[in-house]
């Protein structure tokens, strides 16, 4: 069980490693805090934030560890970021305990008193949760790193639901929220109840990763409650030295097993006396986070199709826009534009940004609002949006010129979110305040505030349409459900609707929402009786932004991220790689020295491998850097594998790459671009000491390549399948050998067919030197970017020119989401693909068919592994390959 903890570490370190994300903007100067637990870090955009945690932050930490108390006391990193504009924040063990915050809001759908308050809970629960490690496994931790953490090896719901629990002691929070217990509602009514499993953060489906959240945050919330403080805490202070997690801890501590806890947690959750009706059905499931009526027409966004899409008065779905990360939308008045509210990956950085679409020309207007700036609605000669200012909220006008105005200021416990026109001089909008969801309308000639006193707690959404307001609310944990305030009077809904209800739209006088069932979200029409009940209003004072940051905070001094490149952990570690037939992997065991900055702006690896065949210590030093907005990266090498033109071979040498992606359109395309050089020594296989081999042949390449992606993979909630994508990429790649005076080009197109599973690719490569061969590396370059197909390795011809196609598509699946929660083993899914390839290269054109079984598993970590069956038609011989596809190998 040991061995194969370590081997899940190396496996999360592998995922958790960012590919294009930073945590700081390029070039940002950062600050530092020390307090008597955290170094807080943060940069000018993130200021007041962190000093307001500098003064509250070791109160939390001596409130939690009344519930996790820890032999192991060591300093937490602490890093608030204002440059990733979206609500969220991780902690991580990887080298040393460290929490990053981004400081932008959470919209107020959820009962949240202060924000960023609730999200460090989160986020310290997991650091201090994760911290409890049992004597032994306390003195390998001082070996090894803080990674060495059997609670961090824990299943997902156990993790994750915990710091939901945490962060729900002061009723608000997500474990108090009647929305995430009515997802919960909704599996147990449609008998899709979740298994633990299924809740272990390995369910891909849809909704994919809320599941360990809302399951794991009820079921800890379940146990805290029924079993009390004190056993709580003795659970995870178990849970930080068990082998076998929770069942384990539980039949310790509560002599329960984990089976039998999840049942009474399923009779606990089964809703009573609940009367539930069936909508009419009208779009296939998917994601839908917002819709919008307007005239015969609802239009709304299609999450994992990634578009904007409209339901017509016939049924009939059809496409407005493929787009990306849409988080909501508005239509003006005349129905011509649409305001686009969505996220954007720019630069390394999730960014907000507002864009105008002209529905009837099909194009973008230039007129773009960047900076903090969602949730937009049209207002005369402009719009209203929601200004994200720290992790607080404002209401703010902007006109057509651009010139913002601030009509209402949020607090550190009071936020706004959805404001929308109700008459050209009255808005309405959704409010919690200090936990409290309440709706609003300001007066924007008077500046009269008023609260709707209503029979309707917790509202998730609302809509303004022809002087009525729609909202969905849900007061009983179990549905959500729609009322429609007109006038004085109010009309709710008499039952609760299966998948409940939120975006409520009106269109031909009837009500149409969004309901969200077990396997996805659909546009729903409902007819269900209305009762009706008073409406009434209460005069809201406004008041002052009251802020903590008011306490002076004086021990404030520059941040060095190198300062933090230091050896804190070493990962047991096991090279991989294929023989030079391409079947057979050859692992080869040894350890790994990870070192980053707190902002991982500086990442580095000290690998050491023994070849136990040859005799040999591999030695890779990388380092990267992501500070500017060139990406660096470097490295030394001394390695022994095999190659094509010898048997064996040591090569020794060091490489440099620079490279650098640019955004483009509204679609996720991107443009790439880097540069590399490298310079190796090879020395051939030879008789005695493989140290003692003459270095026979060296070889300096320099190479520039480029390439352009507009492909969208479906969101299917944690994991993206590749026969789901759509779109199209190329890329280029230009090798200059100094050593020979030789040149390559090669060339890549594939092409996701949109309609269908299936792909097709074209690979092309010249050179003016004979470099390749069917099935071999090239002999005079250091790298090759075409695919070497294994059942065409019989053919030895060198030739200068390389071409090559293949085109595949799926031809079953099957979805199993299920697993051995114990173990941990998930079964994602089994399915087949088939297909084409064909090469000419030297005067031979080379052509098979190929068939593929593919396997997602989880254990710890996604791993997708094939077995591939070959007919090569040209020599009329059959093959095999099989090959094991780890996350870090996309």
């Amino acid at each position: 069980m040991l061995v194969m903890f370590r081997i899940a570490v190396i496996g999360v370190l592998c995922v958790s490693l960012p590919l294009d994300a930073r945590v700081f903007a390029p070039f940002t100067k950062r600050y530092q805090v020390p307090t008597k637990y955290f170094d807080i870090i943060f940069s000018d955009a993130s200021r007041e934030t962190a000093l307001s945690l500098a003064v509250s932050a070791d109160a939390v930490y001596d409130d939690l560890k009344t519930t996790f108390p820890t032999a192991d006391t060591g300093r937490i990193t602490l890093v608030i970021s204002g440059d990733m504009e979206t609500a969220n924040g991780y902690e991580t063990l990887l080298p040393a305990a460290t929490i990053v915050l981004y400081d932008f809001p959470m919209q107020p759908t959820f009962n949240y008193s202060n924000y960023m308050r609730t999200l460090f809970t989160h986020e310290l629960t997991h650091a201090m949760a994760m911290n409890i490690r049992s004597p032994f496994f306390s003195v390998l931790s001082k070996i090894f790193g803080q990674w060495v953490s059997i609670s961090a090896a824990a299943s997902t719901y156990m993790v994750e639901g915990v710091a939901v629990n945490m962060e729900s002691m002061h009723g608000t929070g997500r474990a108090n929220h009647p929305s995430v217990h009515a997802m919960v509602t909704e599996d147990i009514l449609e008998g899709r109840f979740k298994t633990t499993a299924q809740s272990s953060g390995s369910y891909d489906l849809f909704p994919g990763g809320y599941i360990q959240y809302y399951y794991g945050g009820l079921f800890n919330r379940y146990i805290y409650l029924h079993y009390g403080a004190s056993n709580f805490s003795a659970l995870w202070e178990v849970m930080g030295g068990s082998l076998f997690g929770a069942d384990d801890a539980l039949r310790q501590v509560n002599g329960i097993s984990l089976e039998h806890a999840w049942h009474d947690f399923y009779e606990l959750m089964k809703p009573v006396g609940v009367t539930v009706s069936n909508g009419s059905v009208l779009t296939p499931l998917s994601y839908i986070p917002c819709a919008r009526a307007f005239g015969d027409r609802i239009y709304f966004y299609d999450g994992l199709g990634r578009a904007i899409k409209y339901l017509d008065s016939a049924g009939k779905v059809s496409s407005v826009l493929d787009i990306t990360g849409v988080q909501s939308f508005a239509i003006s008045s005349d129905g011509a534009l649409m305001l686009i509210d969505r996220e954007q990956f720019r630069e390394g950085l999730t960014r907000r940004e507002t864009v105008i679409y002209d529905l009837n020309a099909r194009a973008f207007r230039e007129h773009v609002v960047r900076g903090r700036i969602g949730e937009c609605s049209f207002a005369r000669d402009g719009f209203i949006g929601i200004r994200y200012r720290r992790y607080m909220t404002d209401i703010v006008r902007i006109d057509t010129n651009g010139t913002m105005v601030v009509l209402l200021a949020g607090t550190s416990d009071r936020y706004y979110a959805q404001p929308q026109m109700l008459t050209p001089t009255t808005m309405v909008f959704l409010v919690s305040e200090a936990g409290k969801q309440v709706v609003w309308r300001f007066d924007m000639t008077s500046g009269a505030l008023m609260e709707y006193v209503i029979p309707a707690a917790y509202p998730q959404s609302i809509t303004a349409v022809d002087g009525k307001i729609l909202v969905t609310y849900n007061n009983d944990c179990t549905l959500n459900r729609a009322g429609i305030i007109d006038g004085m009077t109010m009309s709710v809904m008499a039952e609760r609707p299966l998948g409940g209800i939120t975006e409520p739209m009106l269109m031909g006088g009837k009500l149409y929402g969004v309901a969200q069932f077990s396997k996805g979200d659909a546009i729903v029409r409902y007819e269900l009786p209305m009762v009706q009940s008073p409406v009434t209003f209460r005069t809201v004072i406004s008041k002052k932004n009251i802020d903590d940051t008011s306490v002076s905070v004086t021990n404030i001094i520059e941040h060095s991220p190198l300062a933090y490149l230091l050896p804190r952990m070493w990962l047991p570690y096991a090279r991989t790689y294929l023989d030079v037939t391409h079947t057979n992997i050859i692992a080869e065991p040894g350890f790994l020295l990870y070192l980053i900055d707190p902002a991982e702006e500086n990442t580095g690896f000290i690998t050491v491998t023994y070849n136990y065949i040859r005799r040999f210590a591999n030695i890779d030093v990388q380092w990267r850097n992501d500070a500017t907005p060139m990406r660096i990266d470097m490295g030394l090498y001394d390695t022994t594998a095999d190659l094509a033109e010898y048997a064996d071979h040591r090569v020794t040498g060091a490489y440099c790459g620079v490279s650098y992606r640019l955004d483009a359109g509204n679609d996720g395309a991107f443009f790439r671009f880097g540069i590399t050089a490298q310079h190796s020594f090879i020395a051939p296989q030879e008789q005695g000491n493989i140290y003692q081999w003459p270095y026979q042949r060296q070889t300096t390449s320099f190479g520039v390549n480029t390439g352009y992606s507009s492909v969208i993979k479906k969101d299917s909630g944690v994991k993206n399948r590749f026969y789901e994508a759509r779109g199209f990429e190329t890329y280029h790649y230009a090798d200059y050998s100094l050593r020979y005076n030789a040149f390559k080009y090669e060339a890549m197109f594939r092409y996701f067919i949109p309609f269908m599973p299936a792909s097709l690719s074209v690979y092309g490569a010249i050179s003016d030197h004979d470099a390749f061969t069917p099935g071999a590396l090239p002999f005079y370059f250091s790298s090759l970017h075409y695919p070497v197909y294994n059942e065409y390795r019989s053919y030895a011809a060198a030739s200068r020119y390389y071409s090559a196609a293949e085109c595949s598509g799926l031809v079953w699946n099957v979805e199993m989401q299920n697993g051995i929660d114990l173990l941990p083993l998930y079964f994602n899914r089994w399915y087949g693909t088939a297909g084409y390839r064909a090469a000419y290269t030297g005067g031979n054109y080379l052509h098979s068919v190929f068939v593929r079984t593919w396997l997602d598993i989880t254990s710890w970590l996604p791993v997708t592994m094939y077995i591939e069956g070959q007919y090569a038609i040209t020599s009329h011989s059959f093959g095999y390959a099989y090959h094991f596809v780890l996350p870090f190998d996309f």
